[in-house]
């Protein structure tokens, strides 16, 4: 593509109806600080882990405070994971075009 041209349709980069944030490892200390400081403000973060009871307390906190979220219980290590949370992003937050 060059400087100014358009994207084609394989080059276009899907829009979000939301601005979205994907926070791997949120189940650890350091990712939930992540999470903590990067949603809010029309943000929304999705918390990827492998402990759903983490991800879930960390989730309830950032609702408490009146942050959007959601939450994936997975390892982006994995194709099948990986192909699993872009789908799940894309259909609670694409774009309705």
């Amino acid at each position: 593509m060059t400087r100014n041209a358009k994207p084609t349709e394989a080059e276009a980069v899907p829009t979000f109806g939301a601005r979205v944030v994907i926070v791997e490892s949120a189940d650890t200390p350091s990712g939930s600080e992540v999470a903590r400081s990067s949603s809010g403000n029309g943000v929304v973060a999705i918390l990827v882990g492998q402990d759903a009871a983490k991800l879930g307390l960390l989730a309830a906190e950032l609702t408490e405070i009146r942050n959007r979220c959601a939450v994936f219980v997975g390892d982006t290590e994995f194709d099948e994971d990986r192909g699993a949370l872009a789908a799940m992003v894309q259909e609670l937050f694409g774009s309705q075009e």
